[in-house]
């Protein structure tokens, strides 16, 4: 599969084998390191996706919210990376495969706002991390929660995005 094949995968679909052969790809420690290039102090890859939670030699991946939704932010505004790779990550968000979260709510069709996002699952947790265009510009949600039943955490981010809409 060519890079942007992965890249689809990873962020359309969240398919942890595409994840980890880019990991390998980039690299873990030059991935941390353009992390904290955009400005993302807290979060941190420490091992490859593996579909559980870490063994006690493991580091665990950490995401913290507020950093995602100002590199989704970043993106949208054509400042992460040049204007084009800008682009070129919104329209991989914009494939996103999932639609029972940030956009649960969003009319469908011909009435359809433009969305995107990256979800991100493991056992207790269910994140969302995108963007709905609205009138009045983007609104950037990142809602990460700690909840057994995946579908209720679905429907809880489904839910944060629909309040959040309420207000532009």
């Amino acid at each position: 599969p060519t890079v942007g094949d992965l890249c689809h995968l990873m962020m359309a679909i969240s398919d942890n084998t595409a994840t980890n052969m880019l990991i390998d790809r980039l690299g873990m420690a030059e991935i941390n390191a353009t992390m904290r290039e955009l400005g993302m102090a807290d979060s941190r890859l420490g091992r490859p996706m593996r579909g559980r939670p870490r063994h006690a030699d493991e580091e665990e991946n950490w995401a913290v919210p507020d950093e995602y939704a100002t590199l989704t932010a970043a993106i949208l505004e054509g400042r992460a990376a040049s204007p084009a790779s800008c682009a070129a990550m919104v329209a991989v968000l914009e494939r996103q495969t999932n639609p029972r979260r940030i956009a649960r709510h969003l009319p469908t069709g011909a009435a359809a706002p433009r969305w995107g996002s990256k979800t991100g699952s493991l056992g207790g947790v269910c994140n969302d991390v995108g963007f709905i265009m609205t009138p009045a510009g983007p609104l950037v949600l990142s809602v990460f929660c700690e909840i057994a039943d995946p579908h209720a955490g679905e429907a809880a981010i489904g839910a944060v995005a629909r309040a959040a809409l309420s207000c532009v």
